[in-house]
């Protein structure tokens, strides 16, 4: 789907840059994390009806969701960090795997069901919004950020 954006340049977020040459691959990044966020507040809502076939499809939707959203967030990798992508590639890999094993830890403790809202809320929700201010620049990511140039490691 990444590379559907990209060859037909879609680019419907209105907050999200449009003229960088991969900004359709933003776009597809940004509704797929929407999707998933929609699609676990969906399994929530299923859940707590104890509405058993809504709830296999909103699971099957969620996980071609979250297979959207990795293609999306692998697809950019070696466009934004063409000099290292296998540190990023690996940087993101580990970040992915604190989550899928910290997550479910902090929120056992309560209903399966409303796990999955609490993680659309407090993961999912900031997680976009960071993504929608970090993806709203027209400029690449190399000339702006969180860290100056030195402290990220590169020449000035």
């Amino acid at each position: 789907m990444s590379d559907l954006f990209q060859r037909k340049g879609w680019t419907p977020l209105p907050f999200i840059a449009k003229e960088l040459p991969y900004a359709p691959r933003l776009h597809w990044l940004g509704i797929a994390l929407i999707l998933i966020m929609l699609s676990m507040i969906g399994l929530t809502v299923a859940g707590l009806y104890g509405f058993l076939p809504l709830s296999i499809a909103v699971l099957v939707a969620l996980g071609i969701f979250v297979s959207f959203g990795t293609g999306g967030t692998f697809a950019l990798v070696p466009l934004l960090f063409p000099d290292r992508p296998g540190i990023a590639a690996g940087f993101i890999g580990g970040i992915s795997t604190v989550g899928g094993i910290a997550y479910p830890l902090i929120f056992a403790s309560v209903n399966a069901h409303v796990g999955y809202l609490y993680v659309a809320l407090y993961m999912f929700a900031p997680f976009i919004l960071f993504y929608f201010w970090a993806a709203r620049y027209e400029r690449y990511p190399q000339e702006h950020g969180l860290l100056g140039r030195a402290l990220a490691g590169q020449r000035a």
